[in-house]
């Protein structure tokens, strides 16, 4: 009846009951899936570098151990967040987060419903949930290293997605290099790229407006989308890099001209390790939960050239963008 159906639906909205897919997670037996979470407006995912190699280390570790992997795609961390009940119905076992958000509420909901997850390309603030990262932090002060070698002092940093642990991490690394180095960070030196080709030329456009005693020389970038961003404004600009500006970027998955310096991160690996971890937890083998950062060794190529003692300013441009 309608009363009896209003009842029911009242108390399946009280107590978060979702259906099960399966009777075989009722006698313990589970599916051998492992979800993977990857809630990026990227049409393309497997073409993505960055993804792409993360998504091939945890398709071969799951693979090696005989488990499916089911992937989640099309929405924004928020959507994912809102309606996780596809995330909880029996059909995984366990989930590996792709890069999420420095808050992902999601890492919460799943573990009060007792599934496994492990984080890939952030870091953890959950208990008990492993997470599988780069030396972010060391990097990015080996990049500010390596420009105060060559003599910048006005060095830029243009930020990743403030939501990323990643970017946090990249972003104190910087900072921490500056300050070691007892060299200045001005306000317009940190611009938010948020992880976008566009958003390192618009911070390029940015700095060229600046005088020429506060200009920068150089940046470092949170990732190498942003450093070739950088380069593409600085060809509309008529400027050479690296002669008139040098740039640094991260992930080693950018093909530029000239090649990037920038820091290699072993991502395949991550997708690998992380797996392997979530695995030995559904098998109840030991696996240290903690975080796991895999070195990220410096490229070097020829992006990276002595400061000049000025940038001439290019062509005029208008700023794409605000800091």
């Amino acid at each position: 009846s309608p009363e009896a159906t209003e009842k029911v639906w009242h108390a399946v909205k009280q107590l978060g009951y979702v259906p099960q897919v399966s009777a075989r997670k009722l006698k313990g037996i589970g599916m051998k899936t492992i979800g993977v979470i990857f809630p990026h407006e990227i049409s393309a995912i497997n073409s993505s570098s960055y993804f792409g190699q993360i998504l091939d280390g945890i398709t071969d570790a799951a693979t090696t151990s005989r488990y499916n992997a089911m992937l989640f795609t099309g929405l924004s961390w928020y959507q994912a967040e809102s309606d996780y009940s596809a995330y909880v119905d029996g059909r995984c076992d366990g989930h590996i987060l792709i890069a999420p958000s420095t808050t992902p509420k999601l890492v919460g909901e799943l573990l009060h419903h007792g599934v496994p997850v492990v984080l890939v390309g952030a870091t953890s603030h959950e208990e008990g949930v492993a997470s599988y990262t780069s030396s972010n932090r060391a990097a990015s002060e080996q990049a500010i290293a390596h420009l105060a070698a060559l003599g910048h002092t006005r060095i830029a940093h243009v930020a990743g997605n403030p939501q990323s642990s990643e970017a946090q991490e990249r972003q104190a690394g910087y900072l921490a290099g500056m300050e070691s180095h007892g060299l200045p960070v001005l306000r317009e030196y940190i611009y938010l790229g948020d992880f976008h080709r566009l958003g390192g030329a618009a911070a390029f456009d940015y700095w060229m407006k600046l005088p020429d005693g506060v200009r920068p020389t150089a940046a470092v970038c949170a990732n190498d989308h942003m450093a070739a961003g950088i380069m593409d404004s600085a060809a509309s600009h008529g400027l050479s890099i690296p002669h008139d500006f040098s740039v640094i970027g991260f992930d080693d998955i950018e093909s530029t001209q000239p090649p990037l310096t920038t820091f290699r991160q072993q991502l395949r690996e991550l997708g690998r390790l992380a797996t392997e971890c979530l695995i030995h937890q559904l098998e109840g083998r030991e696996a240290k939960v903690e975080v796991v950062r895999l070195d990220a060794p410096m490229v070097e190529r020829e992006t990276c050239a002595p400061a000049p003692k000025s940038i001439p300013q290019g062509h005029s441009a208008e700023i794409k963008g605000d800091q």
